[in-house]
């Protein structure tokens, strides 16, 4: 009941969508890549990132054996809850991971989010403790990140993409998140929240949640929630889980043990399609502004007037595009195809780095041609790289000729051109500037033209996708792999042939305090908003403040207008007339109470998407870019320039000290005002704030030690106030540390010549923390600890002065506690210099 129905296509075009093609298609692609390997083989290590789904979220191992894979730790829990309000989601994740090895290791943790995710809120627990992560510029954070792990500490370090595919091809909605340390034998508990504005289509809501993460990962336990507290006029709700689907009106649960997630989790919202609705809700940040959603949806009506339309599809069949992303889109274009009307046109380009058509140009449509059609589609080999401008400048040609063939009836046809792609190019230098002069020539020759884009898969060229749809009236739809194709299909065509709200616009008809709303609108988005279909939802964000007014007269924005005449209203160009379309109706006020900052999020997301967008068309801009920090910051929203850093509250140094009167540093975020430190022999503390940065604060505190304290492991409290009053309290240690560090010594040789490089190797302690060597007449040399050998190792010259002397070669290992032991050797040099070189 809460799936999408079928389309009926054509008998012989469903008869080519087969097994017999799907596994020609497999076998032809792996042949070919096969062959590449060999003339290219970094090629295999793009086609090895998508070995693992990350479904709800794997935790990978970064250290593994080079005879094997590295496998995900296993999940023991994992705990989802969903909660809907009107047309937002709040995805909360809580996944508890096993480390059944003996030994520590750094995990990576990844997780995709679905399309119009935002992340919220992430965070690692440390044992009980739960360490809550924060918003830093990214290079900050990555360093940031690199000096704790090296101080085995436990953060997280979450960013978009991948750090090592690069910017320009990494996964556009996946985020990575280093961990360490992964304890052995031990659990990681990891938390994820993210928000997400779900797009209303064909009446529906409807939202995939990735669950599938490919081989046999079995979860222990799981439970997944979902809560409805929405006003938008539903008529049913639907949620599923493999075979198991539940009817419900407010609150759904899925739980059980031992399972394998081989489906993903779907909602479905079914609208009460037969009215227009709209709904508005408000985020106050203060008396006199705030932020505001404008949700309107409009009633599924079909549109009376079908004009005939000319559709070129561009399908993709470049290497990145693999067997599963090249039979979804073959699908899509037996459904959409299969859906058209004898008066309809349509043409199908295949490209790579090379253009193929698959019909002659544009052909009138009958079961005939599109079977033929497709079944060139089917002897088509994929390979080679993706050139969306070539694609662009043969659909120019296509249309130009058409035109000169039929002129007076191609003025009345509603035109479109539908990229199917993941926009990834295998290319050595993509030519973005060709693909905008392809673009331009197209939008110049061909004013009228509707470019749609059809994303194929998870890793998507955020550059290549965005740059049509910013600069006409068509629109972009996600074909993820957690996605259905046939309901996404069935969406795109209908609306080939509507109208729709062209350009549209919010209005509000009525006045509050005499003050016009619209005045009071100082930002407001989407700027360019994509068109607007029947049955189909549009989500006005934006702020509102009070007008300047001398008198600071009181203002007020309300949901409700207090005139009775209060219409929300969206306004849109029409082709088809020199009217514009509009739809009106009364709205509904609704209350996000205890969640508005939901409202400002999705605000700032949209603004962030559009500063993002700008600087993949344009080049980076340093005020834009300045912009999108703070905002990222503001809204704890992660983008390309920031990440989630996951540290302790607080970090203590130094960890082993000497009795006596020694000074401990602790370093917080900036929210921090206040730490109170007690000790384990009952002394109570104020620590002196000692330097104040943008990100993090700098505490000190010197103490005494008693004499009577005993070596080994002591704890200190910290009672941590921030700047809204709320105290946490967190437990530090450090070791009390009298005994210096145990050291033997030996050299390759005692009788060495001038100029010579001989051998060091030192056992010291564990706990040692650095080991130098002293030569007179020469610098120091670091003796580094070396694995294969089981000792601390280094080299070091004897000077070409010291020539017939005989003299003392001084080492000192140092612990962390500062203490030291020292070792002498006496060095007896030769009276000539070496012959034949350095040993």
């Amino acid at each position: 009941m809460g799936t999408a129905p079928s389309v009926n296509t054509p008998g012989n075009l469903n008869r080519i969508l087969n097994p017999l093609f799907r596994s020609c298609l497999s076998f032809l692609f792996l042949s070919m890549l096969a062959l590449l390997y060999f003339l290219f083989p970094t090629i295999e290590v793009m086609a090895s990132t998508d070995q693992w789904n990350p479904g709800f979220g794997l935790m990978i191992p970064t250290i593994f054996s080079d005879t094997a894979q590295p496998q995900p730790l296993p999940v023991d829990d994992l705990r989802i809850e969903i909660q809907i309000l009107e047309n937002i989601a709040r995805i909360s994740t809580t996944i508890i991971f096993l480390n059944t090895g003996e030994t520590e290791l750094e995990g990576k943790f990844i997780y995709r989010l679905p399309a119009q995710g935002i992340i919220s809120s992430f965070a690692l627990w440390d044992g009980a403790v739960r360490i809550p992560g924060v918003i830093v510029e990214r290079r900050k954070a990555k360093r940031i990140y690199e000096e704790i792990t090296a101080r085995k500490r436990d953060p997280g370090l979450l960013s978009a993409g991948t750090e090592d595919s690069g910017d320009d091809s990494m996964d556009s909605r996946l985020f990575s998140c280093k961990v360490f340390p992964v304890p052995a034998r031990a659990s990681k508990r990891v938390e994820i929240t993210y928000d997400a504005l779900l797009p209303i289509d064909s009446s529906s809501i409807n939202f995939t949640l990735p669950l599938i993460s490919g081989k046999s990962m079995t979860v222990n336990k799981y439970e997944i929630t979902v809560r409805l507290d929405a006003k938008i006029d539903l008529k049913s709700c639907f949620a599923t889980l493999g075979s198991e689907e539940k009817k419900f009106s407010q609150k759904a649960v899925f739980k059980g043990e031992k399972r394998i997630f081989n489906e993903n989790f779907n909602l479905c919202l079914n609208l009460n399609g037969s009215d227009n609705q709209f709904i508005v809700a408000t985020a106050p940040e203060n008396d006199r502004s705030g932020f505001f959603m404008a949700l309107a949806s409009i009633a599924d009506k079909k549109s009376e007037i079908c004009p005939p339309t000319d559709t070129i599809f561009a399908l993709d069949t470049s290497f990145s595009m693999n067997p599963e992303l090249l039979e979804k889109g073959f699908e899509i274009l037996v459904t959409i195809i299969g859906s058209m009307k004898p008066s309809d046109r349509f043409g199908v380009i295949l490209f790579n780095d090379q253009i193929n058509e698959a019909t002659d140009g544009l052909v009138q449509f009958s079961p005939a041609q599109a079977g033929l059609a497709l079944n060139n589609i089917k002897a088509h080999l994929p390979g080679g790289g993706t050139d969306i401008g070539a694609a662009l400048r043969k659909a120019t040609n296509i249309f130009s000729a058409a035109d000169s063939g039929i002129k007076s009836d191609s003025n009345e046809r509603l035109r479109n051109l539908i990229l199917i792609t993941d926009g990834f190019s295998l290319l050595p230098e993509p030519n973005l500037k060709d693909t905008r002069n392809a673009l331009d020539n197209l939008f110049e020759v061909h004013r009228d033209l509707r470019i749609s884009i059809i994303a194929m898969g998870n890793r998507l060229k955020n550059s290549l996708l965005t740059l049509p749809t910013g600069q006409n009236t068509g629109f972009i739809t996600w074909c993820s792999s957690a996605d259905q194709p046939l309901f996404l299909a069935k969406s795109m065509a209908s609306k080939l042939r509507e109208q729709g709200f062209l350009k549209p616009s919010f209005q509000w008809s009525a006045m509050t305090d005499q003050v016009y709303i619209s005045d009071g609108i100082r930002s407001f988005l989407p700027a360019d908003a994509p068109p607007f279909y029947n049955g189909q939802g549009l989500c006005f964000l934006g702020r509102y403040s009070a007008p300047d007014t001398p008198d600071s007269t009181p203002w007020t924005f309300e949901a409700t207008p207090r005139s009775s005449d209060g219409k929300l209203i969206i306004t849109g160009e029409s082709k088809a007339t020199t009217k514009p379309k509009t739809s009106t109706s009364d709205p509904t006020a609704v209350s996000f109470s205890g969640n508005e900052i939901l409202i400002a999020r999705m605000w700032a997301m949209a603004r962030i998407d559009h500063l993002v967008r700008l600087q993949n068309n344009r080049g980076e801009d340093k005020t834009e870019i300045e912009e999108i920090i703070t905002l990222s910051k503001s809204f704890s929203i992660v983008t390309p320039y920031t990440s989630f850093l996951a540290a302790p509250r607080a970090l203590l140094r130094p960890r082993i000290i000497q009795p006596g009167d020694p000074e401990i540093t602790v370093t917080t975020n900036s929210e921090v005002e206040r730490i109170i430190a007690i000790f384990p022999f009952g002394e109570s503390r104020s620590m002196h704030l000692e330097s104040d940065e943008s990100d993090f604060r700098k505490w000190k505190i010197r103490f005494l030690a008693p004499p009577w304290l005993e070596e080994g492991r002591h704890t200190v409290e910290l009672i941590l106030t921030d700047r809204s009053g709320t105290s946490y309290r967190e437990s530090k240690w450090f070791t009390i540390d009298s005994s210096p560090p145990s050291l033997t010594l030996t050299a390759s040789s005692l009788l060495c010549n001038p100029g010579e490089l001989i051998e060091l190797m030192a056992d010291a302690s564990s706990d040692t923390r650095r080991i130098i060597a002293y030569i007179p007449g020469a610098p120091p040399a670091e003796l580094k600890y070396s694995s294969r050998r089981k000792a601390s190792v280094g080299k070091l010259m004897i000077p070409p002065s010291a020539a017939g002397l005989s003299f003392e070669l001084r080492v000192v290992a140092e612990d962390f506690a500062r203490n030291s032991t020292s070792r002498n050797l006496r060095i007896t040099v030769t009276g000539s210099s070496m012959k034949g070189g350095v040993k």
